[in-house]
Parts: C-alpha cells; sequence; structure tokens
C-alpha cells in the first residue's frame, strides 16, 4: 500500500443507504430550522432511532457530519425564508439561531457569495421567477 493510503479509503465511497439516512437527516435539520431552530443532534438521534454516536457514525459513512449538515440547512432554510417572506434579515438571524445578524450575514455571504439584502434583489430583479 502506498504511503498515505489506508485500507479505509477503499470504503470511503458512500453507499445508496449512507446517501440515504444523510439527505433524511438534512430534512430533519431543516424542519427544525424552519420551525424555530437546529435541533440538537441527540433529538434527531431519537427521530432516527439510534444514538448520537451512531447517528455520527452512519453521517461519516456518508461523507457527512452533523454540523455540516447543520449548516447546510441553514444556508437552505434561510434562502427559502429570504425569497417566501417578509421578514426581516434580523428575524431570520435570529429564526435560525444567530445571535447577532452580523454574523449571519457573514454566514449567508461566505455560503453564497452575496449578502441576504442581495440575494433578495437578485431574486427579485429582471427574469426572476
Amino acid at each position: 500500500m502506498p504511503p498515505g493510503e489506508s485500507a479505509v479509503s477503499e470504503q470511503a465511497t458512500p453507499t445508496e443507504a449512507d446517501q440515504a439516512f444523510g439527505r433524511r437527516v438534512r430534512e430533519i435539520v431543516v424542519t427544525g430550522l424552519l420551525d424555530g431552530g437546529a435541533p440538537d443532534i441527540r433529538e434527531v438521534a431519537v427521530m432516527v432511532s439510534t444514538s448520537a454516536r451512531t447517528l455520527q457514525r452512519r453521517l461519516r459513512g456518508a461523507g457527512l457530519t452533523y454540523a455540516g449538515l447543520v449548516q447546510q440547512a441553514r444556508c437552505e432554510a434561510a434562502s427559502h425564508m429570504l425569497l417566501e417572506s417578509d421578514h426581516s434579515v434580523s428575524d431570520v438571524a435570529r429564526m435560525l439561531g444567530y445571535s447577532d445578524p452580523a454574523h449571519f450575514t457573514r454566514a449567508f455571504h461566505r455560503w453564497t457569495g452575496l449578502t441576504p439584502r442581495q440575494f433578495r434583489r437578485q431574486d427579485c430583479g429582471p427574469g426572476a421567477r
């Protein structure tokens, strides 16, 4: 085996079951965010009938992490809230669990390359929808 390669690399390709599990967990997290906040990993584990440790292990098998899923879910929920509601950016930030709207704005810019206000303007511009 060449240096830097391990036996694990042969199993690195996520199975369809692992990917489906990751999608299910992500849907639960998005729903939780839209309902008022990201669920704790232990809460999600109960919802998928497993322990928190097994949840982490299965997500890793799909090439995911819980923290990464929460960030993806926040981006998706934020985009939905910004486009489908009249909530202010501060309200959206608060609903997604950010204590400071500036933190949300920086995170949203990192995810999309746009500030929340630019994102709204771009979607409402000519040719949108």
